[in-house]
Formats: C-alpha cells, structure tokens, sequence
C-alpha cells in the first residue's frame, strides 16, 4: 500500500551556495519553519512539427529545464538581540547585504528627537537600524528602531523622528540589519522534505522578497524565484531541525510613520522585485549557467487603511513634490521585534471607495533611493 506524502511534516532547509549551481550542504541550523512550500520543475517538452501522411503526433523533445520555487511564513525573530533568524540567508541573499552589529550603548548627552552623542558609537555606519530605548514621556514611547543618518564618531542622527527625545542613560542597542546592494551575493540551495519524498532545487535565485504586516496577524515573509535545476532526490536531510524564536510579533504592538507622524492603518506589504534572470539560452547547455539582473530593482509599499479624519496619507499621495520617509515596526520586546524603513516613498493617488459602512483605501507606493541602493532597509531588533 502507498506511503501518502502529508504535507503539514514537511519541512525546509536553505543555505547560501559558493558556486551558482553547486549545492550547498545542508546543516541543521539551516531549517526554516515555513507556511508554503513549492520547488517547481520542467523538462519542457514541446511536440514534434514533423509532417506524416496521418495525423498522429510522433515524437516530443526535450528542451532546457526550467525550474523556480516559493516558499513562505511567519517571520520569527531568534528572541535574542544580535541573533539570527531562521530565515537569515533568504534575506541576506534577496536584498543584498547583511550586517550585525553588537553594541550595547547609552545616550550621554545632547538628545534631540533626531539625535544624540552616545556613550560609545563603535560599529555604527550610516543606514543601520539601531533599538533605542525611550524611557521619557507619558507613556514612555519604549523601544524604537531608528535608522542612523549621520555617524560621527558617538555623535548621530537618526530617521524618522522620535515622538520625544530620549534622556541620557537612555539605552542604545545595535541590530541585524539587512539592506540592498548593487548585485545579489548568492543562490540559494533549497530542500523540501517529505515522509518518503524529497526535492531539491539548486541555484535559486531571489527574484521577489514579501514582508507582510498586518494589524490582527504575526508578521510574514515570502520569497520565489527561478532555480538552476531540480533533483530527483534531495541530499540526505540532517539530523535534526534547529531553529530559534518562539513567538513572532504580530500587529498587535507596532506603528506606522510618515515622516514625523504616526499614521493607523490595516495592512502594508513591501515587494522587492530584484528583476533577476537565469542565463539559461547559450548553445552547448542544458541548464542555467549563471544569473543577472536585466533591469531595475523595483520596490513596492502598499497600505490600506480605514478612510477617517487622518489625511496624513491622502496628502502625501496628492502632493506629488513630497518625499515621504516611511518606517513600520511591529513588536516592542527586545530580541522580538521587526522593522522597515524607506527614505523616499512615493504614493499614486487611490480610487476613492463607495460602501456602506466603513471605508477601506489602498495607497499604492513606490520606495525610491535618495543615494543608491538605500531605498528599502529591514532591521530585526
């Protein structure tokens, strides 16, 4: 009798090749949990053209082999600052470039709502995220990612605004820091594995990043793109499955800013199109070889909120002029919290809606760069 395959005991583990194509050895610490999983492949046979004196199809050939993947879920921080997570090579690989910088600092003196000198400014570079603590304030505003501007020596300055300035001794911590570059570093080595069954796509190629929020759901995370190739039968699967993290913050704690305004909505989802291709087409080969990018990085930021008396995000949309810095954080617990940032967000204008009861709009954005590859930022705190 067969073995049924069930797909909820599946599970995914992903790492960073060193050569395009050549697979990456699985280790435990690769796992990633996942929600959905797809590792697609495709000998493209196409028919024969060839004529006979009756009209049935002979022959099919083989053509290249086309493959591509997705896979997604929640976005679980490791619960520990400086860690980590599950998902790190996905993110470091889709976007570009990964630092972690550990510091542990305070704020000495001179804090306004966009800066500070610190007690020690060892490690930061302009375009990090770092976690300050904001004890002042009624309520106080707690921990906040803020992305550094200017760093001389301690002294820095921050974007978006603080609702209030910190006060000295106020805690400054470093974070994981994920950000774009000019080309993607790697692939990716990806294995599904099933009761009996297991698939293995080498050469994946980040072509789009997902970071999903919401207001009433935990954070997620999608990536797909093209694959070298499919085999058969995946490596032989580790021992075990580590990952770290036990809860992932939902939209239940977090805030939206537009410049220096706090802004409500429902949803935002962020949409890195890496515009990728595989060099799959020169004679003599039957597979991908290697992989480009063919156009301009294009980055999304879509928000749907209720219509209300807050035309923070009306205006930005008609004012076609504005520049409008964009961070979204979701979590205030240290080790469990994720944020994104964007200098420059540009919003069409949305149709306005027709309803009964409340009104929903979605404010179609797009994340431009103010000096190159600085469009889109995501710290993990």
């Amino acid at each position: 009798m067969s073995v049924y395959q069930i797909g909820r005991l599946g599970k995914i583990y992903a790492a960073k090749e060193s050569t395009y194509g050549t697979a990456a050895t699985f280790a435990s610490t690769d796992a990633i949990r996942h929600m959905s999983a797809q590792l697609n492949f495709s000998n493209n046979r196409v028919e024969s053209q060839e004529r006979f004196s009756d009209p049935s199809l002979r022959d099919k050939w083989t053509r290249r082999q086309t493959s591509n993947f997705l896979i997604g879920g929640l976005l679980y921080p490791s619960a520990v600052l400086n860690t980590l997570p599950d998902m790190t090579d996905i993110f470091e690989v889709g976007l570009g470039t990964l630092t972690n910088t550990t510091l542990s600092t305070t704020v000495a003196s001179g804090a306004t709502t966009t800066g500070a000198t610190l007690a020690s400014g060892a490690g930061l570079t302009v375009g990090q995220a770092i976690l300050i603590n904001v004890s002042t304030g009624s309520p106080a505003t707690g921990r906040v990612l803020r992305w550094l501007l200017t760093v001389a020596g301690a002294v820095v300055t921050w974007d978006p605004p603080l609702p209030q300035a910190p006060a000295n001794g106020d805690t400054v911590k470093g974070c994981v820091n994920y950000s774009l570059a000019t080309a993607l570093p790697n692939a990716l080595t990806i294995g599904h594995y099933l009761t009996s069954i297991s698939k293995q796509c080498n050469g994946s190629v980040v072509d789009q990043l997902k970071i999903m929020f919401d207001a009433n759901d935990e954070v997620r995370w999608e990536a797909s793109g093209p694959a070298k190739t499919r085999l058969t039968a995946a490596q032989a699967a580790p021992g075990s499955f580590t990952t770290v993290g036990t809860t992932p913050p939902s939209g239940l704690v977090g805030s939206l800013r537009l410049g220096s305004v706090a802004v409500e909505f429902l949803k935002a989802e962020i949409v890195v199109q890496n515009a990728m291709e595989l060099d799959n087409f020169q004679f003599g080969t039957s597979s991908a070889a290697n992989y480009f990018r063919k156009n301009k990085r294009k980055i999304a930021c879509n928000v749907t909120a209720i219509l209300s008396d807050s035309t923070t995000l009306m205006t930005a949309a008609e004012n076609a002029t504005d520049n409008n810095a964009m961070a979204i954080q979701c979590g205030q617990t240290e080790g469990n919290i994720v944020g994104v940032y964007g200098p420059d967000l540009d919003f069409d204008v949305p149709d306005m809606p027709d309803g009964e009861e409340t009104l929903e709009l979605t404010f179609n954005g797009t994340m431009k760069a103010v000096n190159g590859n600085d469009e889109f930022r995501l710290a993990i705190a």
